[in-house]
């Protein structure tokens, strides 16, 4: 018995659309470290320097303009970083529903978007970088095909669930060292 999840998961538009979502979250992860840079480590720094050359007219003008500048940042950059994250949600979504092979559910799912032009910017992008490209082949592993679809399905979700709980355990960590050296 094959669900034919493996097969699916490897066609060309299939590799397409993991290469988008890959690509858009790339893409906010960049424009989230340029937001963090501006808005946590220079105001850091500047605090750092004001702390060690003393307080002057001219670094608390500096630190105020700072202030101000990194706002407008975080406020232009969390829209952006926002959409693409959505782009590349509702592509993985379109991806799975695919491989899965299920109905679109508006009750589950929300109303469809076309995720057609998204696809068509981005991969090519990642795709020219062979090393990149490599990686995208049998995102889930093949041996769910060999499952009924339902446990095939099941399987997939336990692997993006997993992962997701992998980054967000790094992600914390981080946040702990980061908070240790601020301290």
């Amino acid at each position: 018995m094959d669900n034919g999840i493996g097969k699916r998961q490897n066609e060309e538009i299939s590799i397409q659309k993991l290469a988008a979502q890959r690509q858009l979250y790339s893409e906010a992860k960049g424009k989230q470290t340029v937001s963090d840079v501006f808005c946590v480590a220079v105001p850091f720094l500047l605090s750092a320097a004001e702390a060690v050359i003393g307080k002057t007219w001219a670094l608390t003008v500096i630190l105020a303009l700072i202030s101000v500048l990194s706002m407008y940042i975080s406020c232009v950059t969390d829209k952006c970083i926002s959409a693409k994250k959505r782009r590349a949600a509702d592509i993985q979504q379109s991806f799975d529903v695919y491989v899965y092979q299920m109905p679109w559910s508006r009750g589950l799912f929300g109303n469809k978007r076309n995720c057609d032009r998204d696809v068509a910017q981005k991969a090519w992008i990642l795709l020219k970088n062979e090393a990149e490209r490599d990686k995208l082949p049998n995102w889930y592993e093949l041996e769910y095909s060999k499952l009924s679809r339902e446990r095939g399905i099941l399987c997939c979700q336990l692997e993006n669930v997993n992962w997701d709980a992998g980054l967000r355990k790094r992600l914390k960590i981080a946040c702990y060292i980061l908070t240790v050296f601020l301290v």
